[in-house]
């Protein structure tokens, strides 16, 4: 059962509380709770490496106590997380990607590949 990308099968107990949550509160927060609880809770051992050790730790996931429902949802459920939140990062995201598609854009249109004929003189 995999929650989240890069991150192993969790245990079925958390996987199931962390669903009924989602189920009885109607809204994502808790996954970004939980998300965020895991970030926390390997933060010691994340800030000991690099960014390829850091990776490789959230691919392979040793410690997996961390993933226990009674550590992992504990702290997750410490964690506020608002409507605010949500619609800052949505609006962030939003804005990064119409930033993108603009600097794809004008590099298209340097380049020459703006869909239109033109006519050089």
């Amino acid at each position: 059962q995999r929650l989240f990308l890069y991150l192993p099968s969790m245990p079925s107990a958390t996987v199931c509380h962390i669903w009924d949550i989602w189920l009885v509160e109607r809204s994502f927060k808790i996954f970004f709770r939980v998300g965020t609880a895991i970030l926390f809770l390997s933060q010691p051992i994340l800030l000991n490496h690099e960014l390829e050790g850091m990776m490789t730790y959230l691919n392979t996931f040793p410690d997996a106590t961390l993933l226990n429902p009674d550590i992992l949802i504990e702290c997750a459920l410490q964690i506020k997380v608002t409507n605010r939140m949500l619609l800052e990062i949505e609006k962030e995201v939003s804005d990064a990607e119409k930033a993108e598609e603009f600097i794809e854009q004008m590099r298209m249109e340097q380049q020459g590949i703006d869909g239109s004929n033109y006519e050089w003189q």
